[in-house]
């Protein structure tokens, strides 16, 4: 589980915001499959910029939901499916071993350091 900042907030009111920091890129770069245990639409966040996710492993519709206690209670079952049945992890992560690859590979592809400098260009009104 990568624990991110889930909620931003400005003058005290809760912004809308998927935040991905290198929490997230450090279970990628070690090929770690992962829940992110933060605000609604990380994974999608994930994979509008190209990455994959863990489908096979995880119930994500955790990524969805709004209510932060609501998503953290999908997570806490999605954990408990593999409490006292390591052997049935690790298969499933042995099974997953091709998109752990593709995003360590897709996150060390220049083309991925491009797509963050032209968002974050978007983001600051520059080109």
């Amino acid at each position: 589980i990568v624990s991110e900042t889930g909620v931003v907030y400005n003058d005290h009111e809760p912004i809308d915001a998927a935040i991905v920091t290198e929490k997230t890129i450090k279970s990628i770069l070690l090929k770690r499959p992962f829940m992110i245990n933060g605000g609604p639409r990380c994974l999608q966040y994930l994979k509008q910029h190209g990455f994959v996710t863990y489908d096979e492993l995880f119930d994500e519709s955790y990524d969805g939901v709004e209510n932060l206690i609501d998503r953290q209670k999908i997570i806490v079952d999605n954990i408990s499916t593999y409490v006292n049945n390591y052997d049935v992890l690790s298969d499933k992560i042995r099974s997953v071993q091709d998109k752990l690859n593709y995003n360590r590979n897709y996150i060390l592809n220049a083309d991925y350091e491009q797509l963050l400098v032209n968002e974050l260009n978007s983001t600051n009104g520059t080109k």
